[in-house]
């Protein structure tokens, strides 16, 4: 009998590899150790809005199904964020779990972080909510004003942190209050802001179900770095991935990747890192060893996986043996009995 397993393999002080390990048994093997069926985040991807034919195909291609559907509420307009129908509507029935990108403010400017934090728009978030509930969205989850560590959306925190842990506050108090809603909140700072500190706008663990992140492969106006030099900035700058793991831990969190992606070579100040297939590999191991939840592929404009073919076949490598793990009988009863012993510690 064929036993294929997916490894994650980690040394100390040294980056993490994919292998894909084949085990000849004769006859009936024993079930491998449970340190080895490491399970992978819930995979999805953003491939464009209302999109859920392209979302099966993207999950046909890489033979591993998209557990979940990304996408953004528009925001021209109040009228685009608490009643965004026709999004809701081209992912009614899909049967994928929305994870959405929710705008705390529109695009004119006669609106405020500091109006939001006197609560002058929780009505629009109280018919957000009903809507989402309407239309079967009610479990979905939302990354409210995400990168608000960053000075370029219109809800930044980085002037008066105050108000916006204020205004999350009110959105997530209104948007539970609606009868049928499950919502899991994530706060989603962008990895390593140089702008502020993004524990500064923590609005506190009762606001919040997962610490999420968004991370594209690139190191600011540095054209020369290497693809170790670049990921060990990604990990180890402020803010970034050690940080994210330390203070999940620090605040009993799980940790989403709601957004990450490659980089052409002339973003960023020329700091982007263009194909680059250790940032796949060694993204994807760190969210297996750190037991990240979700992760979400930005597989749209400059950053599509089309762009970049060698880190392309690396993300098909990958997904393809986590495909092949995940449909095991050991995988799958591992899986199980995971899900009864967590079942057991909630009825505790």
């Amino acid at each position: 009998m064929l036993v294929v397993i997916a490894v994650a393999l980690s040394t100390v002080g040294a980056g993490v590899g994919w292998k894909l390990q084949q085990h000849h048994h004769p006859g009936a093997a024993a079930a491998p150790p449970p340190a080895v069926l490491r399970l992978a985040p819930a995979s999805g991807v953003y491939i464009g809005p209302g999109d859920p034919a392209q979302l099966a195909d993207f999950g046909h291609w890489r033979k591993l199904p998209v557990r979940f559907a990304a996408d953004y509420l528009p925001s021209a307009s109040w009228q685009d964020i608490s009643a965004p129908l026709w999004l809701l509507r081209q992912w009614q029935g899909s049967g994928l779990r929305l994870m959405l990108g929710v705008p705390m403010l529109p695009g004119h400017g006669s609106t405020s972080v500091a109006a939001g934090a006197r609560g002058a728009y929780n009505g629009y978030f109280h018919k957000l909510a009903q809507n989402l509930v309407h239309y079967g969205a009610g479990t979905a989850s939302l990354r409210i004003g995400w990168e608000m560590n960053g000075n370029w959306y219109a809800w930044s925190a980085v002037s008066d942190p105050a108000a916006w842990i204020a205004y999350y506050r009110n959105i997530v108090t209104t948007m539970r209050s609606v009868p049928g809603a499950r919502f899991t909140f994530i706060w989603n700072p962008n990895i390593g802001t140089r702008t502020m500190d993004a524990e500064t706008a923590y609005p506190g663990d009762a606001y919040v179900d997962q610490i999420g992140v968004d991370i594209y492969d690139w190191e600011w106006n540095t054209p020369d770095a290497t693809p170790q030099s670049r990921w060990a900035w990604i990990a180890t700058h402020q803010n970034g991935l050690d940080w994210v793991a330390s203070f999940a831990r620090r605040h009993h969190e799980p940790i989403s990747l709601p957004e990450w992606g490659l980089a052409q070579r002339h973003e960023n100040m020329n700091g982007g890192g263009g194909d680059d297939p250790y940032f796949i590999s060694h993204l994807l191991d760190w969210a297996a060893v750190h037991h990240v939840v979700s992760e979400v592929y930005f597989n749209n404009g400059t950053h599509r996986l089309a762009h970049f073919p060698k880190a392309e076949q690396e993300y098909l490598r990958i997904e393809r043996s986590l495909a092949l793990l995940q449909a095991s009988p050991h995988a799958q009863r591992l899986t199980a009995s995971a899900g009864q012993s967590a079942a057991g510690a909630a009825a505790g």
